[in-house]
């Protein structure tokens, strides 16, 4: 027999943003959408929240397991739609496939086999499956080490911030910084966001990390200031867990309040698939944003499928035009067309353009030839320390 081990990723997100009666319905469709790929002599149960566990009698072959979780896989990525909400809900899950006898011989170690094969799939991008492997068996006590380690990071003071400075075309001077965020762990080892940010998102900690980061980032620039060098925005990235908070702008109130900074000088960046999540409320949300005086940028604009209906109703000051589209712009006229329409359409609507991401001199000048207002990438200068960046702004004489 086989066992799958089903989880709905990011279920969380349609209960906060939709409420717990559309969970509970999106619920049933996937236990009727599960039941629909399997056997009448199969079994499938739900475990609780959004984890479902299912049996496949005489179905030992992993090619077989396979298949059904690929099947699985396919028919919950299906889109659906419920009444009263203009949008088709699309929703993913990720599987961990145990197996007996081969992988365990009892009901525990198979379903903690196919938890662990599950949380592997979870960390390597959701929307697939694993098979249980031996090496997994110490891959639950990894998992469990770094959370403790995440959770007691922001206590122990182990995170910190960089700043990657943004240029300006015209002038080459430094006009602006992103924060961004490094993990430096007891031992000295340095933690790359892309390994640890998931993380934090799955077990809830992007939220106080997210604020520390906001009143970090304002009480650095506010210092920044106080010994008198030139003032600049710094950027701060809200992941779409913050802006789906109601408690969002008043954070960010307290956070100008307690450090004095005034509200021009932060800025917000915002990606475009979190924009995207629920638009009505992100309209009202960066609104009242607006209102503070804070800046609001879309981060990696092109990537999030807005349309242009909504990105005139967002209240926003900057685009960010994602990497991707940089990346060979000298020799790609499909990533030089969609630069050269995002900026005219920006200027158009009034807005500032970012280009991240550059990295050669070419890239820089096809920027610039084309009216790119700002530049962040390697070319221009790499992610440095509070100190090392405020050397490259000039005292106010």
């Amino acid at each position: 027999m086989a066992v799958l081990y089903v989880d709905v990723d990011q279920f969380k997100y349609i209960n906060d943003s939709l409420g717990h009666h559309v969970g509970d319905q999106f619920l049933r469709i996937v236990a009727s959408r599960l039941c629909s790929c399997l056997r009448n002599t199969d079994s499938v149960a739900r475990q609780g929240g959004d984890e479902f566990i299912i049996l496949l009698e005489n179905r030992a072959s992993r090619e077989e397991a396979a298949q059904i979780a690929q099947d699985i896989l396919s028919t919950i990525a299906q889109p659906w739609r419920i009444s009263d909400y203009e949008y088709d809900i699309h929703a993913t899950c990720s599987i961990g496939i145990s197996i007996a006898p081969s992988d365990a011989n009892d009901v525990d170690t198979m379903l903690r086999h196919a938890d662990a094969a599950m949380f592997r799939a979870k960390a390597l991008g959701r929307n697939n499956y694993r098979h249980f492997t031996v090496n997994l068996s110490n891959d639950g006590y990894d998992r469990l080490e770094w959370i403790t380690r995440l959770r007691n990071a922001l206590a122990n003071g182990e995170f910190m911030l960089h700043y990657q400075p943004k240029i300006e075309v015209l002038s080459g001077r430094v006009t602006g910084a992103e924060a961004l965020l490094r993990w430096r762990t007891a031992d000295g080892q340095m933690i790359s966001p892309a390994e640890f940010i998931p993380l934090a998102e799955e077990i809830g900690l992007i939220v106080p990390i997210g604020e520390w980061v906001l009143n970090e980032a304002c009480r650095t620039n506010r210092a920044w200031q106080a010994a008198g060098y030139r003032p600049i925005p710094v950027s701060v990235n809200i992941s779409a867990i913050q802006l789906e908070r109601d408690d969002l702008v008043h954070k960010v109130t307290q956070a100008l309040n307690e450090t004095g900074l005034t509200a021009r000088f932060l800025e917000l960046e915002i990606t475009e698939s979190a924009l995207m999540s629920d638009v009505n409320q992100s309209i009202a949300t960066l609104n009242r944003l607006r209102e503070l005086g804070v800046q609001i940028a879309i981060d990696d604009f092109g990537t999030g499928y807005s349309s242009l209906g909504h990105l005139k109703r967002f209240a926003v000051n900057t685009l960010k035009i994602d990497q991707s589209f940089i990346r060979n712009i000298t020799t790609d006229r499909g990533n030089a067309g969609i630069v050269q329409a995002v900026i005219s359409l920006a200027h158009t609507l009034g807005l500032t353009v970012v280009a991240e991401g550059v990295e050669t001199p070419d890239e820089y000048r096809h920027l610039s030839a084309r009216g790119c207002d700002l530049i962040q990438g390697y070319y221009t200068g790499r992610p440095v320390t509070a100190d090392q960046l405020v050397t490259q702004l000039r005292p106010v004489r």
